[in-house]
């Protein structure tokens, strides 16, 4: 049963015995293990300095499911042995000659017998501290360390397919017939025969490029390796032919830290004192050095895949060895001045600064700096409200990343369904695009082809030209504790963040979004965009971090905080908080159209949480329940262009409560807890088309277990 076609989505169906939804995409949630070791030591030396040491391992493994290789449109020639009788008598001489290519067979087909394709992600990191603290004097302490810490991770992607082993293995011939005209039985791969000539192909790669026939670059045609691949039935193909086509790439990353610093912090109440108490201070200094190494699989530095229409694509495509480090030298000082205390009209008043010098041998050097203060008039109320300048190097990932391998889906924002769903500037940058390729823009319609139901390859890599992005930052805040109902705090801040040069990794479908919707086709984005010259079709990308124009953010947080001794019946304890968020705007590239993100998925305007615990002596219990607001299922930018993108009743994403429930029981010793729960309890479900907004793909979920707390025991 073929199902029901969709005609609008490329090759998809719904229902018949099509491809099996459940193990195409792959796990919901990685298999995990998780392992760590803590070792803590302190010495005194003296009454006045300490020797302190700390040791921490963490083993991880991680391990996901993905869908399993595939092909749309893979050509083999009908001199290929395996093709069944059948279908070589539904052929004709010249039928792929529009293409280019001789008579043959193409194929579309999910490989699940060649082994569905894993992830394994294997991390240990281990971190050491050791330093002396002490007393400079009654008014002083001091503190010096070093610390080294040391991240190595193992990715093994399992059944990778070997590209040009592959279709050197599926072009495969009957070596007499090749050879003599008289087939011998004796089924070979033709680049055995011919110096390693690769003639099957993908017919969109070809045509599109219309580039020469690959060579062998991971094997030595002749050397009896080839193992010719069946593929014309399920399970059919031999295992010796699957194990030389795939294989287990093995990578290797590792990032390493040193930490040299030290600070003396204290107050000068020995010399002087202001009305409100002595004047806090600490100044300080540090060195770090920050450096990693990726170390690719040998198959990867040889071909995993190739690129027959780019020289510069397949040099992407083989990967090296990469090594990056930065050093950075800091000096920073602090300054706590307490001005008034417990006068009338000035319960406190208080003036805090601090700044912070940094030198990176990345990214130059750069200050930050922030001034703070907090003012009550009288115990119950506080005023607080701060300032700040602050910037954030790029981090050793974001710049030394290796170029990977990395699929990802599209709606190419210049197809007809699209063109108008961005920026008033979006159609002609999409008309000036295509047809700068060649390209008639007038059909130009990739929603309607077969690839736009497929994953689109590509890279991701890190940037080693980023600089520094810079925030500017101010709150102000209430706090109110009053005296006539103990315990209750309730408190109110309101933030405005504001990045400039902010760093960020847009995803394909936001590169290609971006690059048409600023005012100019010269920017960022469209520079990491690479489309066909035949077809104006996406055919590769490049995912890297890139310093965007500005981030910009601001909204409130709202608190309630109150407990309440009941006496007999135990303590009651209530922490609510709500969040609103009053703006998030994004600018991808200066010139650009600020990106209004608030109200979108994962940015709801209202969000908030509530926690209810009530203890009596050795027993917990509590109930929490999460607020998610209504979400835009699409960009406002989109739902302005195009107001019918989708019915009313799934425009948003309605507001939803998840409830949780837990109880603890804890042995009078300290030692052993026990404790076990319900999470999402009403069975809360994400939304139509999603598996995790706004819920979580869980849904209802049940736990119990056991803690032992090692401090507490007797020896």
């Amino acid at each position: 049963d073929p199902g029901v076609f969709l005609p609008d989505s490329g090759f998809l169906a719904v229902g018949g015995d099509n491809t099996p939804v459940p193990s195409y995409y792959g796990d919901l949630q990685p298999q995990m293990r998780h392992h760590t070791f803590n070792l803590n030591l302190s010495y005194e030396l003296t009454p006045e300095i300490r020797f302190f040491a700390e040791g921490k391992y963490v083993d991880t493994k991680n391990y996901t499911q993905s869908q399993p290789s595939f092909d749309f449109y893979t050509f083999v020639q009908t001199d290929n042995p395996f093709i069944p009788q059948a279908i070589l008598d539904a052929t004709f001489p010249g039928n792929f000659a529009y293409f280019g290519l001789p008579d043959g067979v193409a194929f579309s087909r999910d490989n699940f017998d060649l082994g569905v394709r894993g992830e394994t992600l294997d991390r240990s990191l281990f971190r050491g501290v050791a330093g002396f603290e002490g007393d400079v004097s009654d008014n002083a302490k001091f503190s010096v360390s070093y610390v080294y810490g040391r991240n190595e991770t193992t990715y093994t992607s399992s059944h990778a397919r070997i590209w040009d082993r592959y279709y050197a293995a599926i072009d495969a011939v009957d070596e007499g017939e090749y050879l003599t005209g008289t087939p011998n039985g004796n089924i070979v791969c033709r680049a055995d025969l011919n110096g390693g000539f690769i003639e099957s192909v993908n017919i969109l790669d070809w045509f599109d490029f219309t580039a020469p026939l690959p060579f062998a670059q991971t094997f030595t045609p002749g050397d009896g390796s080839c193992q010719p691949l069946n593929l014309f039935g399920e399970g059919v193909a031999s295992q010796a032919a699957i194990d030389w086509v795939t294989t287990d790439l093995v990578n290797t990353y590792a990032i390493d830290q040193h930490v040299l610093g030290g600070y003396v912090s204290g107050d000068f109440g020995e010399y002087f004192e202001l009305p409100g108490g002595p004047v806090g201070f600490a100044v300080g200094g540090e060195y770090r050095r920050e450096s990693s190494t990726f170390r690719p699989d040998p198959l990867s530095t040889q071909a995993i895949e190739f690129f027959p229409d780019d020289s510069v694509l397949l040099d992407l495509a083989l990967l090296a060895d990469e090594d990056g480090s930065y050093e950075v030298k800091e000096a920073f000082a602090e300054l706590s001045a307490p001005l008034l205390s417990d006068i009338p009209g000035a319960y406190l008043l208080e003036l805090n600064a601090a700044i912070r010098l940094s030198d990176y041998t990345s990214t130059g050097s750069s200050t930050s700096w922030s001034v703070s203060g907090q003012y009550a008039p009288i115990r119950d109320v506080r005023l607080r409200a701060s300032y700040a300048k602050s910037v954030r190097a790029p981090n050793i990932t974001e710049l030394f990343a290796p170029s990977s391998g990395a699929y990802s889906f599209l709606s190419d924002p210049c197809s007809p369904s699209n063109a108008d769903g961005g920026t008033q500037y979006r159609e002609a940058n999409c008309r000036a695009l295509i047809e700068g390729l060649g390209v008639d823009y007038d059909t130009f319609d990739f929603e309607s082809s077969i690839e736009a139901s497929a994953s689109l390859g590509g890279f991701v890599a890190g940037n080693d030209t980023l600089d520094q992005e810079e925030a500017e930052t101010w709150t102000a805040g209430l706090v109110i504790a009053p005296r006539i109902a103990p315990g209750l705090t309730l408190s109110f801040d309101w933030y405005d963040i504001t990045i400039k040069d902010a760093i960020n990794t847009a995803s394909l479908q936001e590169t290609a979004n971006f690059c048409v919707d600023a005012p100019t086709l010269d920017n960022v984005f469209c520079q990491n965009v690479t489309r066909s010259g035949t077809t104006g079709y996406v055919n590769d990308y490049i995912l890297r971090p890139e310093n965007v124009a500005f981030f910009e953010t601001a909204g409130a947080d709202i608190t309630l905080a109150y407990t309440h001794d009941l006496g007999s019946m135990g303590t009651i304890g209530l922490t609510a908080t709500a969040g609103y968020l009053d703006k998030l705007n994004f600018l991808p590239a200066n010139g650009g159209v600020v990106d209004d993100d608030r109200g979108e998925v994962g940015a709801p305007k209202w969000s908030g949480y509530a926690d209810l615990t009530w203890s009596l002596d050795n027993w917990l219990v509590n109930y929490g329940v999460q607020y998610v607001g209504d979400q835009l299922r699409y960009g406002n930018a989109a739902i302005a262009a195009d107001p019918d993108i989708v019915a009313p009743e799934y425009l948003v994403i309605d507001s939803r409560f998840m409830h949780d429930m837990r109880v603890q029981y804890t042995t009078t010793s300290q030692e052993w807890s026990y404790f076990a729960g319900i999470n999402n309890f009403t069975n809360e479900q994400p939304t139509i088309g999603d598996v995790n907004t706004p819920t979580g793909w869980r849904g209802r979920y049940f736990y119990a277990g056991l803690r032992l707390r090692t401090d507490a025991l007797p020896f």
